[in-house]
Order: structure tokens, then sequence, then C-alpha cells
């Protein structure tokens, strides 16, 4: 029996909350304040305040009442609009950053000048060229969009430099929702992004200092367009406003699940009937119980996040390492639920029960446990000791900081 799944959008405490939920239960949840629209991908004029030269890098003001972090290794072409000096970069120049990490604990948000426009099924990139394919999409439907993309940046004038009225490259990454979009949705999307590039391209000279160049869109419509679209049977909210925008955008850009789309307007509230406080509050434990009787436990550090595996109640005597490795198993699975729940990022370190000659099979199994995970998670290695290491990129902040302006 498939399991049902649906994105659900609601006003909760001071802010939205929007999940993705699995048989009632939440599997993703994303969380944006009132006070604190999310910066990620909005693009800025960023005017450089300090060079960090020992790390090839400096600080970028965009205006928000921090500095960014800017790779000047992984970003050597920006677009300025001001420029001081002959030398690279220098403190004072002006040029177009876009968000790409939130602030997170003591690390500010970092920035790039590799823009990207996302859409459902590709992103455009300014400063990066080529065409990249989904890992998911494979086999002769990848070879398709290989070539229609490649004759789609030819064509548009993606070598053109009067095209774009700047000298940097520029490309596609195809998304997954891409395997089963039709060439009209393609071509059409494709043709709406590559103008409101162009358009953003045309105008960044008249830009002023800090101006917001791109606005990005509200998290439930990031979260909409970054679901896969046949992965959810139904789009839910309760309140009129945000229903009114989801219609506006899927009218437009995914006609097709305008079925999919209910505004809640039962008297019972919405909040109660998927128990939404009481499976917030279980994302936020410290413990989470296996149906086991095992347990683990979360802990988050400066560096890292330890998480510990214990037996608790489930204790067999007679069968020690069977019942233990089946312990692990399980407490792997449970742990790559809680990772992409919680938005667990960075390094991440796995104390198993300790089980003499499994660390292999154990590294196979956490790999399986991840490997569906949006996010991108690597399994390291494991040691002697039964510690695991993982580690999970990190783009948004972490659920438990999410929800600190909820009350």
């Amino acid at each position: 029996m498939m399991a049902k799944k649906k994105l659900l959008i609601t006003r909760y405490g001071k802010g939205i909350l929007t999940g993705l939920l699995l048989d009632g239960k939440f599997v993703e949840i994303s969380y944006e304040p009132d006070r604190e629209a999310s910066l990620l991908d909005a693009i800025y004029v960023g005017r450089v305040s300090k060079m960090l030269k020992n790390v090839n890098a400096c600080f970028v003001d965009i205006g928000i009442g921090q500095d960014c972090f800017f790779s000047m290794e992984d970003n050597p072409t920006p677009l300025f609009v001001k420029k001081y000096s002959k030398e690279s970069i220098c403190v004072g120049d002006e040029f177009l950053v876009q968000v790409v990490k939130e602030a997170q604990k003591n690390k500010l948000p970092t920035v790039s000048s590799i823009l990207q426009w996302k859409g459902r099924t590709m992103i455009l990139t300014l400063g990066k060229g080529g065409v990249g394919i989904s890992h998911k999409i494979t086999g002769e439907r990848r070879e398709e969009l290989s070539r229609f993309f490649a004759d789609a940046v030819a064509e548009t004038g993606g070598s053109d430099e009067d095209a774009l009225d700047c000298d940097l490259p520029w490309g596609v990454i195809v998304r997954t929702n891409a395997q089963d979009a039709g060439e009209d949705d393609l071509l059409r999307e494709w043709e709406e992004l590559t103008e409101r590039m162009k358009q953003q391209i045309r105008t960044w000279v008249h830009a002023v200092t800090f101006h917001r160049v791109d606005q990005p869109e509200p998290s439930y419509i990031s979260f909409l367009k970054n679901t896969y679209r046949f992965s959810y049977e139904e789009i839910l909210t309760d309140d009129a406003d945000i229903h009114a925008e989801l219609m506006s955008y899927i009218r437009r850009y995914q006609p097709e699940d305008l079925p999919k789309l209910t505004l809640y307007e039962d008297p019972y509230p919405l909040e109660k009937l998927y128990s939404i406080e009481h499976q917030v509050s279980l994302a936020l434990s410290p413990k989470v119980w296996l149906n086991s009787g095992a347990y683990i436990m979360i802990e988050h550090t400066e560096a890292l996040t330890v998480i510990d595996v214990n037996s608790a109640k489930n204790v067999d005597r007679y069968n020690k390492k069977e019942n233990h490795l089946r312990i692990n198993k399980e407490a792997a699975v449970e742990i790559a639920k809680q990772l992409r729940l919680r938005n667990i990022s960075g390094i991440i370190v796995i104390d198993f029960i300790d089980v003499s000659g499994t660390t292999q099979e154990m590294i196979e199994f956490m790999k399986n446990c991840v490997k569906n995970d949006p996010v991108p998670t690597s399994v390291i290695d494991m040691t002697g000791l039964s510690l695991m290491e993982l580690t999970r990129k990190k783009i948004r902040k972490p659920l438990s900081e999410q929800m600190k302006y909820s009350e």
C-alpha cells in the first residue's frame, strides 16, 4: 500500500509552518517567523567590508546588520557594480551576490557571485556554464534532457555576450521534476526564467548599494517548487491568503496540480487535526524512542551533532549480538528520518552500540537510509569503537533555530 503524502501550510505561532506529511506524520518541516523572512536565494548589491587574505575570502555587507562570508576561491568572476581598484577584489568594491546559506549559530550567512534563478524543473546559473542533470534522472531521459537544454542554451544566446550584457558564462541545472515534464512546459519555464535573468542583468548597473535585486519567494512556494510533484496527493492550507497565492502559482506553473489544492474550512482547527504542536515538540526533543524500546539521544554542540544509540528497555541476554545489530539498524532508519525532519546539518557523529564485525554492514545500511534525503548527505566512515561520521550540507537553519520565534 502506497504511503499518503501531503503538503500542509498553516499559520503557527508567530509565523508560517510548511510541512511534508507521510501518513499524517511530518517528515520535513520548514518554519518562517513573520518577523524574520528568509534571506536564502535573495540577490543583493553587496559591498566588500573586510578582506580575509589568509583564507582567500572577504566579508560582504548586504545591509542586513551583519556581514556575509564570501569565498574568492569559489567565486572568481563577480559581476561588479562599482570597482575601486585593478585588484581582483578590494574593500569598497560592490558586486551582485546571492545568499546561498543562512546564518547558523555563530556562523555568518554565506553569499556567492554565482547567481541562480530557480524554477520547478530547472535552475539557471550565471557565473557557471554548462548543463547539469539531476542524478535521479537516468538512462534515455537523461540523454534527451541533456540534448534539449544544450540546444536551448545555444539557441537563446548563451554564448552571445550581447544577449546578457555581461561576459559571464551561464548554464542550467536540470531538476528531478523535469523527468516527467513535457517539452512545452520545459520551454515555457525556460523562456520565463531566461527573460527574468536578462531583465535583472540589464538593470544591475543602475542598482544602489544594498539594493535587493531579486526577492526570494515565501518559504511555502519554495517548498512546493522543491518537492518532487508526484510525491504528494494533496496541498492543504487553512489560510485564505496563502491559498490564493498557492492557487496563483499552481495555476501558472503546475496547472495539473490544481485539483490537489484544498482550502481547509472545517471549524475543527487544522493544528489539532494533525497534532502539530505535539509533533513539533517531538521534533525538538533530544530523546527519540524506538519501537523496540531502545532510544536515541540527539545533542548539539558548537562544532557537531552527537547522536547516541541506547538499548534501554531492549535486552536479550541470549542473542546479544543479533539484538544489538537489530537495534543499530532500527536506530539508523530513525536517525535518517530525524536528520531530515530537524534539518540537522554539518558534521554528525553517531555512537552506535558496539557490535564486532558489522562495521561495513552498518556503513552500507546507513548509506541506503540517507540516499533519498533531498539534502546531500554523505556517510564518511565508522571507527572500531562503532562511531560513525556523516556530513549533511548546510543550507537552511536547523528546525530548532527556525522555531525560536514561534511563541
